[in-house]
Order: C-alpha cells, then sequence, then structure tokens
C-alpha cells in the first residue's frame, strides 16, 4: 500500500494541519464533555494515529463477535454501505450532519433490475425501509464506530443516532387466506407460488428461501443446511423438511437442469435451487428478488 495519505476532505496534514488538528480535537473533546481536556494539546494531537473509514472497516471486521465466530453477512453487508460513501475519508473528519444524511439516504430503498441490454433501472419509486432494517443500520454504524473510539482511540466523539420503534409481528394469516393468495399466485407466479409454500413449510426467512443454493440442500433433499455466515444470529441451522416441502425443493433442482440443458450459456451456473426462465439473458437462471 503507498504511504502517501488517502484522499481527505477538507483537512490535509499541511503546514497548517497540525493547527485544524488541535481545533477538531478540542471540538471532539467538548463534544464528550471531557472536564479534563486532556489530549488537546498541539504536540499530543499532532502524534494521534489517523485511519481511513475502510481501514477502520477491515479492523473490525476481522475481529470476531463476542460468540467468537466471524462476522454475520449483516455486518459485512451493512460496513460496506458506509464504506461506499466513506472508505477513504478519515474517520476523525466524518461530521455529524453527514452521519444524518447517511441514514436519510439508507432510510430509502429502491429495487434495480437489468434491461436486456445489461443497463440496470429502477423498477419502483423509492420506498421507507422497515424500521427493523433501519435498526440494523444503526447497529452497525454504532459497532464500528464505537469499536473505532473505544479500541483503536482514532476518534473521541461518535454521533448519536436514535433507533426507530419497531413494529411488532402480530398479524398472521388464516388457513383461508393462505389457500387464497396460494391460488392466486398458482394461477399467475407458479414460481413464487413454490417459494411462498416452501417458506410456509420450514418457516424460513425471505432471503434464505428466495437464495436457497444447491450446496444448502441435503443429497436426499431431507433437509436444509445453513452455515453461520449464512445465517442472521451466526449460528448452525439443519432444517428437516417434510415430504411437500422436498417435492418443491425436487421441482426447484429438477427445472435448474432443464435450464442447463436447453440454454447452453446456463451449463454448469446455475447456483440457486429456483431460478426464473426468462428470455432475457441477465434474468434467466437468476432467482427472484422476493416471492410476495
Amino acid at each position: 500500500m503507498s504511504s502517501k495519505p488517502p484522499h481527505s476532505h477538507g483537512h490535509r496534514l499541511s503546514k497548517s494541519g497540525s493547527l485544524d488538528l488541535v481545533k477538531r480535537a478540542s471540538l471532539n473533546y467538548a463534544r464528550k464533555g471531557d472536564p479534563s481536556g486532556a489530549g488537546i494539546s498541539e504536540e499530543n494531537t499532532r502524534m494521534k494515529k489517523r485511519m481511513t473509514v475502510r481501514q477502520v472497516a477491515e479492523r473490525y471486521l476481522e475481529r470476531p463477535s463476542k460468540q467468537d465466530r466471524t462476522k454475520s453477512p449483516d455486518a459485512f453487508r451493512r460496513v460496506e454501505q458506509m464504506c461506499a460513501i466513506w472508505g477513504d475519508r478519515y474517520i476523525d473528519e466524518i461530521e455529524d450532519d453527514e452521519v444524518e444524511e447517511y441514514f436519510s439516504k439508507v432510510s430509502r430503498t429502491t429495487r434495480k433490475h437489468k434491461d436486456k441490454n445489461g443497463v440496470e433501472r429502477e423498477v419502483q419509486p423509492p420506498r421507507l425501509i422497515t424500521n427493523a432494517t433501519y435498526n440494523n443500520h444503526v447497529t452497525y454504524y454504532k459497532a464500528m464506530f464505537y469499536f473505532a473510539r473505544d479500541k483503536l482511540r482514532v476518534v473521541d466523539y461518535v454521533h448519536k443516532v436514535e433507533t426507530r420503534k419497531e413494529t411488532e409481528r402480530n398479524n398472521h394469516f388464516s388457513p383461508d387466506q393462505l389457500q387464497k393468495l396460494f391460488s392466486l399466485l398458482d394461477r399467475r407466479f407458479p414460481l413464487k407460488a413454490d417459494l411462498a409454500r416452501l417458506g410456509f413449510y420450514c418457516g424460513q426467512r425471505h432471503e434464505q428461501i428466495v437464495h436457497l443454493r444447491k450446496d444448502q440442500v441435503a443429497l436426499d433433499c431431507s433437509y436444509l443446511i445453513f452455515k453461520q455466515e449464512d445465517t442472521k444470529n451466526g449460528n448452525n441451522q439443519m432444517i428437516p423438511l417434510s415430504d411437500e416441502a422436498q417435492a418443491i425443493v425436487r421441482k426447484g433442482l429438477d427445472h435448474g437442469e432443464y435450464m442447463e440443458k436447453k440454454y447452453a450459456y446456463l451449463q454448469g451456473k446455475i447456483e440457486h435451487v429456483f431460478g426464473q426462465e426468462s428470455k432475457d439473458p441477465n434474468v434467466n437462471g437468476k432467482p427472484c428478488s422476493r416471492f410476495i
């Protein structure tokens, strides 16, 4: 790696750089409410180690979780989203208004789809994410920035972001409602009908069903196996399948083999159990984005 400091946004270690750092350090200590004022001398500030957001992220992600496991997929996903915005910035430069703007952006999401020319286009207007997903972003923002403050000591202050109240899951389908849903999907979206039924039979999360891979299915289709890096809580899971669920999984695998024979460019490239069949080669053999 180059020894040249990464591009910073507004602060460089020029002749006046140490003075800028002193001012910023003083402001940080004032925010934190440190009555001692320790560490704000020009000499101490000049010696302070500085790290970019990406450097902090790498150190944070390489540390095992509290359960002594590899960080969860959610951790990698959320941290990478922060790096996409701030990656080459020094972490002590990230201001309060930038954090507020970041959470304003992540609170809305858009679905994108590649057209037949391979160009990504938004398929619907931005929509608000759920409060649970928003809180997931907040969790990993705090985890990484507190790690930078308490373990690496490269920031003195972490902007506070409030979590949101999550909606309690107290609505459930009645047997009649489920039957109507399955009947509708059978008529209009057969593949999504299979996905919805499998989710109902084995009780797994939407993402695990839609993106179920061949290597997560037992050879006899009697159970699914999710390794710790594929689960939300970081635990390995083995999910036994009923006869009905096994039939759906076998149907998906058989259809994948059929598509690999029908479309030469798909041979050996379908990784998921439930692949779409489409005239668009960018979609053909890929999993659905959602089933309801």
